[in-house]
């Protein structure tokens, strides 16, 4: 594969003072496909997209200005942008959450216009793309039903789509291999016991601590590999049977 990837507006090594809203991933995203098939060594590629979280619902989205894209992997995606700020509302103050989504939405007009009507679901529509769909059963960032369940509804005898629905897995584990999870809830039980019988410290002397208490106790040949090698396979399968 020849791999192109970027930072949206504002984010990381990118330019710009913030972003308006979530749309604004999908807008550079057109953008930066637009870019890539303009170069020579590009032209005549088949187009996939990958992504997740925010991503998910970039490269699902995009598809209504991309309709040459092959195939789209979407990992822990949510349908709009209003479903992701309603599911981080009803996290902080409960179900008085579902009462703010509709001012929402009206802000969201304001900010972005007709860009606010992107959604996962209209980019399928739009598409002959084959999309997978990757969730984690435990995801409480971006919920099952904020997404998955959504297209699985409308889509799931649909031959263009894959569904997998990972077991024991939340929003950033969802990519990693058994084996890395069972070693980092370890990993992760043990520290907080430590930490939470550590002497009285200065802040600075604390963050020194920490920091070597990482180097030194860390396994890095677990934390550099934590990739599920059989998913990505089944990822790369996928992308290539699009084609056929």
């Amino acid at each position: 594969y020849s791999v192109f990837a970027f930072d949206a507006t504002a984010c990381d090594a990118s330019e710009g003072d913030g972003i308006k809203g979530l749309p604004q991933g999908v807008i550079d995203l057109d953008y930066a496909i637009s870019y890539a098939e303009s170069l020579p060594e590009l032209q005549d590629e088949p187009v996939y997209l990958f992504g997740h979280s925010w991503g998910a619902y970039c490269v699902c989205s995009v598809l209504q200005y991309h309709p040459e894209v092959k195939a789209v992997c979407a990992m822990s995606g949510f349908n709009t942008e209003t479903d992701m700020i309603e599911a981080e509302a009803v996290k902080l103050v409960g179900k008085f959450g579902y009462v703010l989504t509709p001012f929402a939405k009206v802000v969201e007009r304001i900010k972005m216009g007709n860009y606010a009507d992107l959604s996962s679901m209209n980019g399928f529509a739009a598409s002959d793309a084959k999309v997978m769909i990757v969730q984690g059963a435990e995801d409480t960032t971006v919920p099952q039903s904020y997404g998955y369940d959504i297209y699985k509804e409308t889509y799931g005898e649909n031959s263009r789509f894959t569904f997998i629905l990972r077991e024991n897995r939340g929003h950033d584990n969802i990519y990693y291999s058994d084996e890395a999870i069972a070693y980092l809830k370890n990993f992760v039980a043990e520290r907080k016991e430590v930490y939470e019988n550590l002497p009285e410290m200065s802040e600075n002397e604390i963050v020194e601590w920490k920091t070597q208490y990482m180097k030194e106790n860390l396994d890095r040949t677990v934390w550099d590999n934590v990739i599920d090698s059989e998913l990505f396979d089944s990822i790369s399968d996928f992308y290539r049977n699009s084609l056929e």
